[in-house]
């Protein structure tokens, strides 16, 4: 299609105001600022689990080989 983006999919982020968020192998990692929580997915968009933290802002993904 030329290149453009286009809507795909909408995948609810278990949360509001989703800040931030990072692609990690099969995971989705997202800061919901708003609603002061972490929340992790499945690729396919899956609720998985969350944690609080006050108003996150951002996500990171550290290896440790």
């Amino acid at each position: 299609d030329g290149g453009k983006l286009s809507f795909s999919e909408y995948i609810d982020t278990h949360g509001h105001y989703p800040r931030d968020f990072a692609v990690s192998g099969g995971y989705i990692v997202i800061a919901n600022e708003r609603s002061d929580k972490i929340v992790l997915l499945g690729r396919g968009g899956e609720y998985i689990s969350e944690i609080g933290i006050k108003r996150p802002l951002c996500v990171l993904i550290a290896w440790n080989p």
